[in-house]
């Protein structure tokens, strides 16, 4: 068999100048990569931002003043109604989920509907915006 040549020997100089050269190009590309990383997220945060002001508007305007008003009552029935939920969570061995709750639910949609009405009796006039 045959010898090897003997290895070749590269001076420290010249492989710490590579090594600083290939690390300052390396961080020079981190840093491009980062920007162009800040634009993208940028552009897409304006563009989300355009797309829901739009679509929020949008809505808007195609929700009429019953929908509206509609939409307010359903919500304070909800609210009346999660009172009896918040009453098991403070004393559950007294409102457990039974008849009583059941009626404390009714009874506290009911008031919150009440107290709705009160404040929106119904929607002005001309039903649309």
């Amino acid at each position: 068999m045959g010898s090897f040549p003997p290895p070749v020997r590269v001076p420290d100089d010249a492989i710490q100048a590579r090594l600083e050269r290939e690390a300052a190009q390396f961080r020079t590309g981190q840093r491009q990569h980062a920007q162009a990383r800040r634009e993208q997220l940028e552009s897409a945060r304006e563009n989300l931002n355009l797309w829901l002001d739009g679509e929020l508007a949008v809505r808007r305007k195609q929700m009429n003043k019953w929908e509206i008003w509609a939409k307010g009552l359903l919500a304070a029935l909800i609210g009346g109604a999660a009172n009896a939920v918040t009453a098991v969570a403070v004393d559950p061995m007294h409102f457990g989920f039974n008849l009583i709750t059941l009626k404390l639910a009714g009874a506290g949609a009911v008031v919150s509907a009440l107290m709705y009405l009160k404040q929106s009796p119904v929607p002005p006039n001309g039903g649309t915006k």
